[in-house]
């Protein structure tokens, strides 16, 4: 399957992406590689006041902001396991600053493609042991 025909589900951590200007770039670079079927950018209680402003924008870009009031790595964890049932999807997209999604990736990459993104000096050696592919992202 070309990564054209790659159907992705992008799963973004607003701690590791959180500057309108890098946002854009990544969703731009991640269409690129397919069609993208869900997008989401997961935004703690404690960060809203720094995504507030931006909340129309993110979601013009296509992602849903999904503001959590407890754990964003188990509202993630949730959405991950239940798209790696969805017919509808072949690739997930995860940024993600920390290990906390490790374990649901252990189930995710018998049924789905994971793609990481990384930023610049990122290094989250145990993520990289599972992703099928590495996408380094630089900021401009």
């Amino acid at each position: 399957m070309s990564s054209r025909a790659e159907r992705i589900a992008v799963f973004l951590d607003f701690k590791t992406f959180n500057q309108l200007e890098m946002l854009s770039d990544l969703m731009e670079k991640l269409r690129g590689m397919g069609r993208i079927i869900r997008a989401t950018l997961f935004i703690g209680q404690d960060e809203i006041s720094s995504a507030r402003d931006y909340l129309p924008e993110i979601a013009k870009l296509g992602l849903e902001p999904v503001v959590t009031v407890f754990s964003k790595g188990v509202k993630a964890t949730l959405d991950v396991v239940e798209s790696c049932y969805r017919e509808d999807l072949s690739v997930l997209v995860l940024g993600w600053s920390d290990d906390s999604l490790l374990p649901p990736l252990l189930e995710v990459r018998e049924r789905k493609k994971i793609w990481m993104i990384t930023r610049e000096g990122e290094p989250l050696e145990d993520i990289r042991k599972i992703a099928d592919k590495v996408i380094e992202f630089e900021e401009r």
